[in-house]
């Protein structure tokens, strides 16, 4: 069974490339990132190709044109619904950086949406039953917020895979692929004792448009916290 593995240039979208080749060969992947012309896509793309080459497997991107909103420097919705100015020019404020991120990095509403069409219109295209994302349990167990932060939004969860496969034949029609998170039911400090296992290497791999790591915000924080573990 094919799948394309919706990449990320994360840990988790790296994780499920490696261990889905290990059980399933390299001739059942392929890894597939959606361009939005940021910083992090850049990182993202250069990521994949490095560790396609590695499995030996294809790998593609799709750049998409997207509203300012939703690019790096611009204003966008933060996970509370308020509207906040990412000042790229002052990353090195870590202060002003803490105090300007939220969680997920200010979230955009509706992109992950439009990632996760595009990702499964390519699917079908290739002829693949299954896209594959990094999803995972987001903290460990007993541990529901980092410093505070509230929980899991919309699209950026591993939920979101159920919705997508409810609506998946009136989005795709008849081919459409099935959407799974094989990591939904772990934590980071697992994902990354399963990336050791498989014995990949994390420096080419990234959690925000800081490489690899800005160490503020909420996932290179959960990143820092899970590689320490």
């Amino acid at each position: 069974m094919k799948s394309i593995i919706a990449y990320s240039g994360g840990i988790d979208s790296t994780v499920v490339a490696y261990d889905t080749v290990d059980s399933e060969g390299p001739e059942a992947v392929e890894l597939a990132h959606i361009d939005i012309g940021s910083k992090t896509s850049t990182l993202a793309i250069e990521a994949m190709k490095y560790h396609a080459d590695i499995l030996g497997v294809p790998w593609t991107v799709i750049p998409i044109a997207l509203p300012s909103v939703v690019t790096a420097g611009c204003r966008v919705f933060s996970s509370k619904g308020e509207v906040g100015k990412r000042a790229v020019n002052s990353l090195d404020d870590k202060s002003l950086l803490k105090k300007e991120l939220t969680l997920w990095n200010d979230y955009a509403p509706g992109l992950y949406t439009i990632i996760w069409v595009l990702l499964g219109a390519l699917a079908v295209r290739r002829g693949c039953q299954r896209v594959l994302t990094g999803f995972h349990r987001q903290r460990p167990e007993g541990k529901q917020t980092l410093e505070g932060l509230s929980e899991d939004i919309m699209d950026t969860c591993a939920d979101f895979t159920d919705y997508l496969n409810g609506q998946r034949i009136a989005i795709w029609g008849a081919k459409a692929p099935m959407f799974y998170a094989p990591l939904r039911d772990i934590d980071k400090r697992d994902v990354v004792a399963l990336g050791k296992n498989l014995e990949i290497n994390f420096d080419m791999t990234h959690s925000c448009d800081i490489y690899p790591s800005c160490g503020v915000c909420y996932e290179c924080r959960l990143r820092e916290e899970a590689l320490d573990g």
